[in-house]
């Protein structure tokens, strides 16, 4: 057998957790957006290499699998690879787990075949990753950092990336967000996500307009400010006002008792608009400043033990998906 002598590329790409929603009136229709967070620590991360036949082999191999024969239909075309993933965003946790896999897998085939990479439009098509559905995920694996993307639009192939800003500290001030990425019971739907997704559209006809004033007249104006007290509490208000227009849209988000407690030991820690993600299990908040960050992730790690998930604390990827040779 003959050795592959051809060079590796890598992929690492970010995971997007959604924090609420907002609302504006619009022409025809209220305009609906998501708010969400493309993050530094929660990780798609493969390498690929040209090959005499296709070899899939880590976490996920399943999606990429999927998505390397969707690729190569797509373009008509007969390339192997031989792709070696690293790390993967696991099912079920509200992060984009699918659609960053899949576009990870996009990009470096792209690549290994003289494609374009950089345009996720072409890389969502590519792999049947449609709008809607996946309007944070692609512009997280874009562009990264804090983003509003609309998720009602005229949905073209690309995300309508309405805000986006980066969140850049120092240590001592730094934007972080503690998690308990949360296991899956036995009875979780394996569609979690996909649901979540789509009761969120439909919450979106009950969502008060006064989210969309309360993102403008104070949300954003303390993320570019720099005032986190200012930002959290403001989260803290969109969060209530996207969990009551669930509500009312026949939807609500339950919170087991297991789960209110990991939200009540954050809070206790320091932490601020706390939350589980829109999408899947991940249950989440707010710190300011390494130390704080660091008593919370204790706290939490101490509550909820080795057991009901992993425990981890994340900054902003404000860069998006990367590339690099080997």
């Amino acid at each position: 057998m003959t050795a592959n002598s051809e060079p590796w590329l890598n992929v690492k790409a970010h995971g997007t957790l959604p924090l609420a929603l907002a609302s504006w009136p619009g022409r025809s229709r209220p305009i609906i957006a998501i708010l969400g967070v493309t993050m530094q620590h929660v990780i798609v991360q493969l390498r690929a290499r040209a090959a005499s036949k296709t070899f899939i082999t880590g976490p996920r191999a399943n999606v990429a699998g999927s998505a390397a024969s969707q690729f190569n239909s797509h373009h008509t075309i007969k390339s192997h690879a031989e792709i070696e993933i690293e790390l993967a965003i696991p099912t079920l946790l509200g992060l984009g787990s699918t659609s960053i896999m899949l576009l990870a897998v996009a990009r470096a085939l792209a690549q290994l075949n003289g494609l374009p990479t950089n345009d996720i439009s072409a890389l969502g098509q590519a792999i049947d990753l449609q709008l809607p559905g996946a309007e944070l995920e692609m512009a997280g694996f874009q562009v990264g950092g804090l983003l509003l993307v609309e998720i009602n639009g005229e949905h073209g192939s690309y995300p309508n990336i309405m805000r986006r800003h980066e969140l850049r500290h120092d240590d001592l001030n730094s934007w972080a967000i503690p998690m308990l990425q949360a296991l899956p019971e036995s009875n979780t739907p394996p569609d979690l996500e996909r649901n979540n997704y789509r009761n969120l559209v439909e919450a979106g006809a009950h969502l008060n307009l006064e989210s969309g004033y309360l993102f403008d007249k104070y949300l954003w104006p303390a993320v570019v400010s720099d005032d986190y007290p200012g930002f959290t509490h403001a989260l803290s208000m969109l969060q209530t006002l996207t969990l009551r227009a669930l509500q009312d849209a026949g939807t609500p988000t339950v919170l087991s008792e297991f789960e209110q407690s990991v939200l009540s030991n954050l809070r206790e820690a320091g932490a601020s608009a706390t939350a589980q993600s829109l999408f899947g299990l991940t249950l989440f908040g707010f710190t300011q400043g390494n130390k704080n960050t660091a008593k919370a992730k204790r706290s939490l790690m101490a509550h909820v033990g080795h057991e009901a998930g992993s425990t981890i604390a994340t900054l902003t990827n404000n860069s998006g998906a990367s590339l690099t040779t080997i």
